[in-house]
């Protein structure tokens, strides 16, 4: 009887090894990044930019952890001293982009689509591995992604980093009671409220790696003041992506948001952003100089 546990006893401790050793080296992953780009980029910028959050990218088996990770990141990332638009908004346009333009937001440049989200920062992220081991004794749950910042006007990559994030449970019990014991906690490692501990962990992480930077704004305590050109608003989309055409060609950045007013869907033909004030009005007089509309100026809002 005596061989009999000190067998077990033995196979348990090289079960819980093996699975330990499997994992434990890719348990926290940071890469050898430089923040003296992203660091640079904010001193030189005028305002605090408005941020878009992308739809996270998913490299793994689980349909809803993309969008878990992704809003789980949103959460964390939202005190930083960036106007983050909300998730909600970004994605309406985005499924406008696909319904009607029949475009994925990943064929599009950062420039592009920054102009479409009225955007100056884009985060794009990706999902990269999620793992859920439960053996007896031993259980464990882990999530990883990768994130990268992007300035939209020249599509430098601002920073990139990736994080893995696992919790496990186990040991090695000495006697049956202690095995029972055992087996009911490391059932309880992969329940659902665990998988959003391992998710939170991973977004705080990767949130809290980001370079501490400050805006002029924030600076000076002001406020920030950046508008939108609305050149025309359309019933038809096509006659606004008809528009759309005739000011690319003369080489603007040019793009289509829909609203929608009393059910009605507007599609508005928009370039921008820029300083409110002397900027704008400049770009409304070559407007009204080059097609012979009366551009309507619009105030970005962060928030919607």
């Amino acid at each position: 009887m005596h061989t009999f546990r000190h067998t077990t006893r033995i196979r348990l401790k090289a079960l819980i090894l093996v699975l330990a050793g499997l994992t434990a080296c890719s348990l926290f992953h940071r890469r050898p990044n430089d923040p003296t780009p992203f660091t640079t980029w904010a001193s030189m910028v005028p305002r605090t930019p408005i941020v878009a959050i992308l739809p996270f990218i998913n490299k793994t088996n689980q349909a809803d952890l993309p969008e878990l990770v992704r809003v789980g990141f949103y959460g964390h990332f939202s005190p930083l001293p960036f106007n983050a638009r909300k998730l909600g908004e970004t994605d309406r346009t985005l499924e406008f982009l696909e319904k009607h333009q029949k475009k994925s937001f990943q064929e599009l440049s950062p420039r592009e689509l920054g102009s479409l989200l009225g955007a100056q920062v884009l985060v794009y992220g990706e999902v990269t591995q999620f793992t859920k081991v439960y053996a007896g004794i031993y259980s464990q749950i882990g999530v990883g992604a990768k994130i990268k910042i992007v300035d939209s006007q020249t599509g430098q990559t601002l920073w990139e980093d990736s994080y893995d994030t696992r919790f496990h449970e186990g040991d090695i019990p000495v006697n049956p009671i202690l095995i029972v014991l055992s087996l009911v906690r490391t059932g309880i490692n992969i329940r659902a409220d665990q998988e959003f501990r391992t998710i939170d962990d991973l977004c705080r992480n990767l949130v809290a790696r980001i370079p501490k930077v400050s805006f002029p704004e924030e600076r000076k305590g002001a406020s920030p003041c950046l508008c939108e050109i609305q050149i025309s608003a359309f019933k038809d989309l096509a006659r606004a992506q008809e528009l759309q055409k005739k000011l690319q060609k003369k080489k603007y950045v040019v793009f289509i948001r829909p609203v929608e007013y009393g059910g009605v869907i507007w599609h508005r033909v928009l370039i921008g952003p820029f300083d409110c004030g002397q900027e704008t009005d400049r770009w409304k007089e070559k407007i009204k100089r080059e097609f012979g509309f009366d551009a309507i100026p619009l105030k970005i809002d962060a928030s919607r």
